[in-house]
C-alpha cells in the first residue's frame, strides 16, 4: 500500500496493524509485487506505521532466516514445523517483512 494523496512514495506491506515499509528490492523479492498496490490515507499511514509492534497472533518471517515468528506481548517467539497443519498455524498467514521488523522485537521461548 502506499498514501492515496501521493505524499509520501514509500510502499509498505501491513503486518498486524503496523504499516512496515518496503525497499524496491523488498517489495520485488517478497512477492509483493505480483498484487495490487492500494492507496489508503496518509493519516491513517502515519498512524500504522508508528505502532510498536504488531498485534498478538500476527506471524511473520524475514529473509535473514527460514524461522517463522509468533508475536505476542510485543516480542516474538520462533514457531518449529510442529506448529503448522490441520487446526494449527497456517503458512498463508505469514506476513514477509524485512529484517528491520523482527529484528527489533524481543525474542521469547
Amino acid at each position: 500500500m502506499r498514501d492515496a494523496a501521493g505524499g509520501n512514495s514509500t510502499i509498505y506491506v501491513t503486518a498486524g496493524g503496523v504499516a512496515v515499509p518496503l525497499s524496491g528490492a523488498d517489495y520485488t523479492a517478497f512477492g509483493y509485487d505480483q498484487l495490487p498496490l492500494r492507496g489508503v490515507p496518509g493519516a491513517w499511514l502515519s498512524q500504522a506505521a508508528a505502532k510498536a509492534a504488531p498485534v498478538n497472533g500476527t506471524l511473520l518471517v524475514s529473509p535473514d532466516s527460514t524461522t517463522v515468528w509468533l508475536v505476542t506481548g510485543g516480542a516474538k517467539k520462533g514457531l518449529t514445523a510442529a506448529d503448522f497443519g490441520p487446526g494449527k498455524y497456517s503458512l498463508d498467514d505469514v506476513v514477509r517483512v524485512p529484517t528491520a521488523l523482527t529484528a527489533k522485537l524481543p525474542t521469547v521461548q
